[in-house]
């Protein structure tokens, strides 16, 4: 069994210094995380992009959101790009077609 200081057995003095040790690590890296997110919002410009553009802003941070929480390898997000690839590939097929048949009208006048 692994080690930690809530482990029954270990002298509460550990227990302690485990509980002291993890509250300065989490308020350590919250304090981190709010700089960082400060700092982020400041290299964005993120007041004026939602100003500006507000449907796209929100439209973003859904993405983020979503591959953050990890949908990018998800069934939906498959079936998506799947669904997507079908349809560029339609259109693609359809400019083809589309010149083709423009070349071939010019050369027969």
């Amino acid at each position: 069994m692994a080690w930690s200081p809530r482990a029954p057995g270990h002298d509460a003095p550990w227990g302690r210094l485990g509980h002291k040790v993890e509250r300065a690590t989490t308020g350590l890296l919250g304090l981190a995380s709010a700089e960082t997110a400060l700092e982020l919002h400041r290299a964005l410009d993120l007041d004026r992009r939602v100003q500006q553009r507000p449907y796209a802003t929100v439209a973003a941070a859904a993405g983020v959101g979503y591959v953050l929480g990890g949908g990018l390898f998800s069934a939906p997000t498959r079936r998506l790009l799947g669904l997507g690839l079908r349809v560029a590939a339609v259109a693609l097929a359809a400019e083809q077609l589309r010149l083709l048949l423009s070349h071939h009208h010019r050369g027969t006048r």
